[in-house]
Order: C-alpha cells, then structure tokens, then sequence
C-alpha cells in the first residue's frame, strides 16, 4: 500500500528551523491526520496495517511510538456502554 492510498502526502516541513527529539534521541515525527468521513476505529485499524511494511523502508534501529490514538477511548467508552447495558438487562430480570 502506498500513502498517496490513505490521503494527500506532501513532501515537505512546516518549518525547517525546527528538530525534533524523543527520549534524548534525535527523531522524525510523521504527523497523519485522518479526515471526518471514515470512523476511527476502522481508520486505525487500516493504518496499523499498513505501518510494519512502511517502517521497513525506514533506516535501522527504527522506533515507531504511536502518540495519541483517539480509538482506544473509543473501544473504552463503548466497553463501558456494554457493561451498562448488561448490568440494567441484570437488574431489571432481578
């Protein structure tokens, strides 16, 4: 899969006065924005596929840090939606 698949790429920076470090280490940050069609969850879920072949073309050692992810307080908020249901289904047959 190539980017231009998931969006726009464009090849540039923002600011090129700028560097970026992670833990003391001398890093890149790929900032990817999803746009408002398509849910989170299946967004993430197509992005993660297409990281692990992506990060080879990287030079090695190559960390990947994920820093915010709006899926997991989604999957959370509707484990949570779950458990209410169950547990009124619970006390109303009680």
């Amino acid at each position: 899969m190539r980017l231009e698949a998931l969006g726009q790429v464009i090849d540039s920076v923002q600011n090129t006065k700028v560097a970026t470090w992670y833990n003391g280490i001398d890093s890149m940050v790929l900032a990817i924005q999803r746009q408002p069609a398509p849910t989170p969850l299946r967004w993430w879920t197509t992005f993660s596929a297409f990281c692990p072949p992506f990060a080879k073309r990287f030079p090695n050692p190559s960390i990947w840090k994920r820093f915010t992810d709006s899926s997991i307080a989604i999957r959370d908020s509707v484990d949570d939606v779950k458990f209410t249901l169950y547990l009124t289904l619970a006390l109303v047959v009680m």
